[in-house]
């Protein structure tokens, strides 16, 4: 790797944070929670205002501190769901963070081809989420029953991304695979296989599909951070229109009954993945001690707050409190007295 490009990489693994955090999470929150109100849609606003709201049995609440002046809570109970401003922005974070240090792995190897596939299906303002999202699925599974992929591809890394506009629900992934090329490997021919091989899974849904000019493409090994990076930002899942006047909707921005449906029927998805070279684990066992694994940033706990007081406040107020800790713009010195009145 030339200068250049490790100073490219260290940039990319610098922006690795995506900007849309619990810092601003709380906010996004209210709003989604007063959009869902407003439609009528109480029991989903109430399952989206729960989260982190509630302390674990018989824990307090503890105020971190970590070294870049983000502030976190814990002891509080996290629904776990991507499409929560709170809990979506930091399992993409921590997954992007351990996929930061494989990444940095797979370029020191040689031999190694990367490639970014876009799976994506045709729909309308009337095709149901769980429609082109049960598409995808066959897609994929298709996809790696092929002979081609099983001989060449040695890892990949998915993430699903589901957008809206007025022609309906965008549901579509991001794949980035890594082929260690055998005797007589040929891209051209390798990626019209997987095409056909996606056509033929849409068709037997009851969808269809066909690639367009973008949607996969070359990766050299220096801008693998950069496609990462690209899989977490801001735009796709905050509240940024990515994708500028074709008028998709980010995750947190959709009309509240295209919200509902996508929280109601995305319950168990996977909106990650990893195979091969692209896990952790297969690092870990293929490097030992050298091998990567997410880094603890250092940090101190800098106040509790009781279980007894927090109970005591309505959840309005227990979402106030912590717009107030992940709100770097509060001073520290503060920040328990505010937390506390």
């Amino acid at each position: 790797m030339t200068h250049e490009q490790s100073r490219q990489t260290k940039e990319a693994g610098s922006a690795l944070r995506i900007s849309t955090t619990r810092t601003n999470g709380p906010a996004i929150k209210a709003a989604l929670m007063n959009r869902l109100l407003q439609a009528g849609h109480g029991e989903v606003a109430g399952e989206v205002g729960r989260c982190s709201t509630r302390p674990l049995r018989g824990a307090a609440v503890a105020v971190h501190l970590r070294q870049d002046g983000h502030r976190h809570t814990t002891g509080l109970n996290h629904c776990k769901r991507m499409l929560c401003p709170i809990c979506g922005p930091y399992l993409i974070n921590k997954r992007i963070g351990a996929i930061k240090e494989v990444v940095e792995h797979l370029q020191a190897e040689d031999g190694l081809l990367h490639f970014l596939l876009t799976f994506s299906v045709r729909h309308d303002a009337t095709t149901p989420w769980h429609k082109s999202a049960n598409a995808l699925t066959e897609m994929r599974r298709s996809t790696r029953r092929l002979r081609s992929w099983r001989k060449g591809v040695v890892g990949s890394f998915r993430v699903l991304e589901s957008t809206y506009s007025s022609n309906g629900h965008h549901v579509h992934e991001h794949t980035l695979i890594t082929v260690q090329p055998p005797q007589g490997w040929e891209p051209g021919r390798f990626f019209e296989q997987v095409e056909e091989a996606c056509q033929r899974a849409a068709w037997l849904t009851g969808m269809t599909c066909a690639f367009q000019p973008g949607w996969w493409v070359p990766i050299p090994a220096h801008d693998l951070l950069h496609a990462v990076t690209y899989f977490a930002s801001a735009e796709k899942w905050g509240q940024v229109d990515h994708h500028g006047d074709a008028g998709h909707a980010a995750t947190w921005e959709m009309p509240a009954d295209a919200f509902t449906e996508v929280w109601r029927e995305s319950k168990g998805v996977r909106w990650f993945d990893a195979s091969g070279c692209w896990k952790i684990k297969h690092q870990a066992e293929k490097l030992g001690s050298g091998a990567p694994g997410a880094t603890a940033e250092a940090e101190i706990v800098v106040g509790h707050i009781p279980a007894s007081v927090w109970t005591a406040w309505s959840p309005a107020e227990r979402r106030e409190r912590l717009a107030l800790i992940y709100n770097a713009r509060v001073p520290l010195p503060a920040l328990m007295e505010m937390a506390l009145g």
